[in-house]
């Protein structure tokens, strides 16, 4: 099909012009198909992005409350061990 359509394109200046109108146009649908495909990637990435920040303030939260709750109890033991050695 290919030398088919060179060998008329080489004869019509028309026939060229007209397979190449098409052969824009399908490109063009190609494109407009690739951008939707890439918005569409890229709102889900951001909706990703937007878990991934709440996980990781979840996270952080939980480290933290942990690590409080470690601290009292070592300066409870640390201060309950001081007041036995001084009595």
């Amino acid at each position: 099909m290919a030398i088919k359509s060179q060998t008329i394109e080489k004869k019509s200046l028309e026939a060229h012009v007209d397979l190449c109108a098409e052969r824009y146009e399908e490109l063009n649908k190609n494109i407009c198909s690739l951008e939707k495909r890439v918005d569409s990637l890229s709102s889900h990435v951001l909706g990703m992005k937007e878990d991934m920040n709440k996980i990781t303030r979840s996270i952080n939260n939980r480290i933290i409350t942990i690590a409080g709750g470690v601290i009292g109890v070592l300066s409870t033991a640390v201060l309950a061990l001081i007041i036995k050695v001084l009595a």
